[in-house]
C-alpha cells in the first residue's frame, strides 16, 4: 500500500464506528493516519491507542466537516507529507419522516454528505495528479442503490456518491488515480444502535466495522463500486432482477418492521 498510496492516509470521520474501522485496518498495514473528526475525546483517544497497539504515526485534526472551510484545514494537514490515500466516511444519518427533518438538519445532511465531499475529492484528487497518482476511497450505502422509507434525505446524499464516482472512476485512471465507493449495509455502529433498531423473522445482515472496511480497502482501484457482505450483495442482486416497484416495497417493508415506533 505505501509503494502505491504513501505512507500516510487521510481518514475523514475516523474517530468511532466505520471510520474506527478503516482507520485500524489502515494502521495494522502500516499506514501513518491523519485523522479528521469533530469528536475531540472519542478521536484523541483512538489516536493515541493506535500509535500504542500498531506503532504507527498519527495526527489527529478536530474539524466539523459541516464547516465550510473543513476541507482547506485538512489539505493543511496534509502538507509535507507522502500521503496520497484518502477515505472519506463521515456522514450525517438520522432516521426520521421526512417532514420531520428540520431545515437545519436538511443543511447538514448536504454539507457533511456531499459539499464537504465533493471539495475533497475535488481538491484531493488535484494534489494527486501533481504527485502522479494515488486512491480515493468513499462511503455510500445500499440505500442509495434502493431507497427505503424514513431515511429520505440520507439515501438521496448516498446515491450522489455512488454517481460521482462511477462518473470520476475512468476520468482519473488516466491520471494514475484510483476512486472507489463502497455501498454499505448495515454496520454495528453507535449510531446505528442508539437507534433501538428492531428485527422481525428477516433480519438483516449486521457487518463489522472493521471487515466492511477491509473489504473496501481490497477493491479499490478494482473496480468502482463494491458491496461489502456476501448476504448483502445477494440480496441486492435479487431486488434488481425485481420490478423497482417490488423491490421499493419489499426494502421499505423491512424498514419499518425495523422502526415500528417511528409513524409517517
Amino acid at each position: 500500500m505505501q509503494e502505491r498510496y504513501g505512507n500516510w492516509a487521510l481518514v475523514m470521520g475516523a474517530a468511532e464506528g466505520l471510520g474506527k474501522g478503516f482507520s485500524e485496518v489502515l494502521a495494522s498495514r502500516g499506514m501513518n493516519l491523519i485523522m479528521v473528526d469533530f469528536n475531540q475525546p472519542a478521536l484523541e483517544a483512538l489516536s493515541n491507542e493506535i500509535q500504542n497497539k500498531f506503532k504507527t504515526k498519527t495526527l489527529a485534526v478536530i474539524q466539523d466537516l459541516s464547516e465550510p472551510d473543513a476541507w482547506d484545514r485538512c489539505k493543511t494537514a496534509t502538507e509535507g507529507l507522502d500521503c496520497r490515500l484518502m477515505v472519506y466516511v463521515a456522514a450525517f444519518s438520522i432516521v426520521r419522516p421526512f417532514l420531520e427533518v428540520t431545515p437545519g438538519e436538511l443543511d447538514r445532511f448536504l454539507a457533511v454528505n456531499n459539499r464537504a465531499l465533493i471539495h475533497a475529492v475535488h481538491g484531493f484528487a488535484s494534489m494527486l495528479k501533481e504527485k502522479r497518482g494515488g486512491g480515493i476511497l468513499l462511503v455510500s450505502s445500499l440505500s442509495g442503490v434502493i431507497p427505503p422509507p424514513l431515511v429520505a434525505t440520507y439515501a438521496a446524499t448516498k446515491a450522489f456518491i455512488i454517481r460521482l464516482t462511477e462518473s470520476l472512476y475512468g476520468e482519473l485512471k488516466t491520471h494514475g488515480i484510483d476512486i472507489g465507493c463502497c455501498t454499505l449495509g448495515i454496520i454495528s455502529t453507535p449510531t446505528f444502535w442508539a437507534g433501538n433498531p428492531g428485527f422481525g423473522f428477516f433480519k438483516p445482515s449486521v457487518m463489522e466495522p472493521v471487515s466492511a472496511a477491509r473489504f473496501a480497502i481490497d477493491r479499490l482501484g478494482k473496480v468502482p463500486v463494491s458491496t461489502p457482505g456476501l448476504s448483502n450483495r445477494l440480496a441486492y442482486a435479487f431486488l434488481r432482477l425485481l420490478p423497482r416497484r417490488v423491490a421499493l416495497f419489499l426494502v421499505g417493508r423491512t424498514m419499518k418492521s425495523m422502526y415500528k415506533g417511528i409513524k409517517n
